[in-house]
């Protein structure tokens, strides 16, 4: 019956090959080359179809031969069947049929194949193929193909090698086919691909498309794809079943090599490495589920493009290393490193396009380093961690791109060294002693970077534009951060609320820096442009520069300023110093050019420092000074705008002050180590200034409503100015010929008072008084009091001003008169009536009955007039009366004269006067000045007086 069966499938067989030849296997175990062995007593031809089907039996071929069809076993009872090729063979076909084996052990690469495989049972091979070969495995009983081929060519470019000593194993339905094309073919496995033991599987060539649910390569095997496709597509994959979803799997020491390849997991396998090596190189990988790289496997990336829409993580050990324009893009999902593992990307990319928001998955973990280097870049659009001491590293002009988090948490480390760039256009946030350092590199904020909870970070050789916001919370005092020979815009906010270091830095402020912690700045330069800088706690500098353009510079209540061989300047901005503050300087220059200082405590100013200020500055409280080991102080504050003291109760001011032409404006109370004005005003309103020191006013004025206490040395500066002043000095007053007293007189209550408690040296000296014109009652008063007088004025001069424009004129001192004793010296206005004072001479008048008559001649004339006393004068002043042209001084006591009485004085003089001048003819030809100097010659010492200065006519 079997035989029967056997001849009907040799029939049907037949029928499709009606010009060929059979010849049947009948031997047990032989050689190809007896022909006893074959039915037909002679050896297989070229057109012949072999069939080798009896079972049990082993055919051994030991040299080349060329039939048309070779077939192995057959479908009936699969009887077991072997076939060893020791040369070659060349047919259109090789049918390995299941539980039969074929064995082809070439020892030489010319010994070659020809013919296309289809195997149901085991083929082992070294063989290289014919370009034009193919193979089939047909899934039968656990169909085996094994390839021991070594990658030899020989100069022989059409031939290719397909080797494999592992199994490509179909065991799911009966008929699934694997078709393995050699060269520029195609492969088809399925449903599951095993690459094990010791085997290695090269696929050169190729396209592979695999419907394996697992595709596997294991137990130290070997897979090597090579200028190949291979496509993984998992034929039971159920998107509701996440069991269903496959693995290209390789682990236990297996090594994987994609070169030139293509391979592609859609999203119903992942790829997993497991304590085993991959390398993948100028390659396209894309996978739309996840690549996972555990237990201590190492992957290879070079030249390699991998895309992927799932995660990416590494666990345990485990390395990656992209190299050579690689290119890792992780869309929708995020980049997962845990448990000591390690990923390098040298001159490559990695991308993070991500919509997850659970921060718990998302970066690195665990001792973990991400290391981007060598001109590589990493863009990140999604939320990373960098946690439990794992390590951010960005090196070597690599490039980092934060559009979204960057958290650094639990000890971690982020560092950016070596000409690389981190730009944040998302937010970075640092707490738990984590740690941020750029060096030689850039950082750029456009959103905000937050550093709290004992994390710190540290610039050096760094450039850092602050665009957003830069916030530095730490409260522990062992963590501090640093600049370092770094240059810092903060075009956005800068805060410190923790301890900040500063050295050889350039901080630069276009907005706002706020230090609430400490802040210490050694040979910088902080540039306030138009912003904020505000500190808040404690601040020190040595060698640096501060330097406010067009902002604020202030120090906040409570806090501490400290400056040693600093440069302070104010330009066009403001220094507010707040309460219960204390700004020292040492060794220091603080510059107002063009600004506002502005401080509501003390400034404790050391040896070698300058204040200097050429705008508007107000004290409210106190210059304090510490002084060198000769107990002195070579510390001085210059003035040349506008400074003044308000806003408190008292001040004490403890080092030199020198006014060169500002105003030194005090409201209150102040106490001066010295004062030395050389110009400018000293303005009192309502406050005394006091010194233990001589008070020098070199030039300038002093003016206002006040008291000074100390003794006042005024060597050409004026008391008093324009405005109706009351001056109090508590001590002696000196003025030499160069200095002057000025009186304004409003009206009859408003008039300026100088009132010396002290001695008053008034020798040759010069005042000035200064009348409203609008005055017309006669009014005597003392407008300078003191203890005791020393001298007398050198010059008097009397000024009429008009109190709606302010214009000056001088005024003939026949209409007032001054009197000066040992304790003051008091004026006496409107004396005379301004008509009568100005036409006393020339007109008609002079021609009249008045220059002849008794007045012109009389008793008056001459007589007791002429040396003694005039009649109706007493006191105990000295007066001295000229001609009503003339300037008038008069030095009086306590007596005051009547208005009748200096007029009968006045108009015998203009008698005597008017005899002497002569002829009348040369009255209108003479000028009034010449007449009046011809007069005065005329006159006797003694007919001038004996006391009181010579006055000269108009002098101011």
């Amino acid at each position: 019956m079997k035989f029967l069966i056997l001849l009907l499938f040799l029939f049907s067989f037949w029928g499709g090959f009606l010009n060929a030849g059979q010849v049947v296997w009948d031997g047990t175990t032989g050689n190809w080359e007896t022909p006893t062995n074959w039915d037909t007593d002679t050896l297989p031809g070229a057109a012949d179809i072999v069939f080798m089907i009896k079972n049990n039996s082993v055919i051994t071929s030991n040299a080349a031969h060329q039939v048309d069809i070779v077939i192995v076993g057959y479908q009936v009872d699969y009887p077991v069947v072997k076939f060893i090729a020791n040369k070659g063979l060349t047919c259109s076909e090789f049918q390995i049929k299941p539980n039969a084996t074929a064995i082809f052990n070439l020892p030489l690469p010319t010994d070659t194949f020809s013919g296309d495989i289809f195997v149901e049972g085991t083929f082992e091979t070294n063989l290289f193929f014919n370009s034009n070969s193919f193979i089939t495995i047909k899934s039968g009983l656990n169909s085996k193909y094994q390839n021991f081929a070594k990658s030899k060519y020989y100069g022989i470019d059409n031939y290719q090698t397909f080797y494999s000593n592992n199994d490509i194993t179909v065991t799911d339905v009966w008929q699934n086919r694997a078709l393995m094309n050699i060269l520029n073919g195609v492969i088809d496995i399925q449903p599951n691909s095993l690459y094990m033991n010791d085997s290695f599987t090269f696929f050169k060539g190729a396209t592979v498309n695999s419907k394996s649910f697992v595709t596997k390569v294991y137990q130290t095997a070997g897979l090597t794809i090579r200028d190949s496709t291979y496509k993984i597509n998992n034929i039971n994959y159920d998107e509701n079943d996440e069991d269903s979803i496959g693995v290209f799997r390789s682990q236990d020491s297996a090594q994987v090599s994609i070169e030139n390849s293509k391979l592609l997991l859609n999203n119903t396998n992942y790829y997993n490495l497991n304590d085993s090596l991959s390398n993948f190189e100028n390659s396209q990988i894309t996978l739309n589920q996840a690549f996972l790289n555990e237990q201590r496997a190492v992957a290879q990336f070079s030249n390699t493009t991998l895309f992927t829409t799932h995660v990416f993580q590494l666990d345990d050990d485990t390395q990656v290393f992209l190299r050579k324009n690689s290119s890792l893009t992780i869309q929708d999902k995020h980049l997962g490193m845990y448990l000591n593992s390690f990923m390098e990307l040298r001159d490559s990319n990695l991308t993070i396009n991500s919509i997850n928001t659970d921060l718990s998955i998302l970066g690195l973990f665990n001792d973990s380093t991400l290391a981007i280097v060598e001109n590589s870049k990493f863009s990140l659009d999604g939320h990373f961690l960098v946690c439990n001491t794992s390590t951010l590293i960005v090196s070597n002009s690599s490039y980092v791109s934060i559009r979204n988090i960057l958290q650094g948490t639990e000890d971690s480390y982020i560092k950016v060294v070596n000409s690389s760039t981190i730009e944040i256009f998302g937010n970075v946030i640092l707490f738990e002693t984590s740690t941020f350092t750029a060096i030689d590199s850039n950082v750029i904020v456009h959103g905000y970077f937050h550093l709290w909870d004992s994390s710190w970070f540290v610039f050096r050789k760094a450039k850092v534009n602050i665009i957003g916001r830069l916030q530095y919370v730490n409260e522990e005092p062992l963590y501090y951060s640093q600049m370092d020979d770094s240059e810092v815009d903060v075009n956005g906010v800068l805060l410190n609320a923790g301890n900040l270091k500063i050295n050889n830095t350039l901080l630069d402020v276009q907005l706002n820096f706020t230090t609430y912690g400490t802040f210490e700045a050694q040979n910088s330069r902080i540039i306030v442009r138009a912003g904020i800088f505000y500190t808040k706690g404690k601040l020190s500098s040595y060698g640096t520069n501060f330097t406010v353009h067009n902002g604020l510079a202030s120090v906040g209540d409570d806090s501490q300023f400290f400056c040693e061989k600093c440069i302070i300047e104010i330009n066009q901005g403001n220094l507010k110093q707040g309460r219960n503050s204390n700004v020292t300087l040492l060794s220091t220059v603080l510059k107002n050019n063009n600004g506002i200082v502005t401080s509501l405590s003390d400034y404790i100013v050391n040896p070698n420092s300058l204040i200097s200020n050429n705008a508007t500055f107000i004290l409210t409280t106190n210059v304090l000074a510490v002084l060198d080991n000769n107990n002195k102080t070579d510390s001085f504050i210059e003035n040349t705008g506008n400074f003044e003291i308000s806003g408190g109760t008292t001040t004490e001011i403890n080092i030199p002050f020198k006014n060169n032409g500002g105003i030194l404006n005090v409201q209150q109370n102040s106490t001066f180590i010295s004062l030395h004005q050389n110009n400018g005003t000293l303005g009192l309103n309502g406050g005394t200034v006091s010194s233990n020191s001589t008070i020098e006013i070199s030039g300038g004025s002093v003016s206002g409503n006040g008291e000074i206490g100390g003794n006042v040395n005024n060597t050409g500066g004026s008391i008093g100015g324009s405005d109706t002043n009351h001056i109090k000095i508590n001590g002696n007053y000196t003025q030499s010929d160069n200095g002057q007293i000025v009186i304004t007189i409003n009206d009859e209550q408003d008039l300026t008072t100088l009132n010396i408690s002290g001695n008053a040296n008034i020798e040759n000296s010069t005042i000035v008084i200064r009348v409203n014109e609008m005055i017309t009652v006669e009014k005597n008063a003392t407008v300078v009091s003191s203890a005791n007088i020393v001298g007398t004025f050198g010059s008097i001069v009397f000024k009429t001003f008009s109190p709606t424009s302010g214009q000056e004129t001088t005024t003939k001192t026949c209409v007032h008169s001054s009197s000066t004793n040992n304790v003051g010296f008091s004026v006496l206005l409107n004396q005379k009536d301004k008509v009568k004072c100005t036409t006393s001479t020339g007109g008609s008048n002079t021609g009249g009955s008045n220059t002849g008559g008794s007045n012109t001649g009389g008793s008056n004339t001459g007589g007791s007039d002429t040396g003694g006393s005039i009649s109706g004068i007493s006191g105990n002043g000295s007066y001295q009366v000229d001609n009503g042209n003339s300037d008038v001084s008069i030095f009086s006591g306590s007596s005051s004269l009547s208005k009748g009485t200096v007029i009968g004085v006045v108009v015998g003089v203009v008698g005597a006067v008017a005899i002497v001048g002569g002829i009348i003819y040369f009255r209108n030809r003479i000028p009034t000045g010449q007449q009046l100097r011809n007069q005065l010659k005329n006159l006797s010492p003694s007919r001038r007086g004996s006391k009181g200065p010579s006055v000269k006519l108009g002098q101011v």
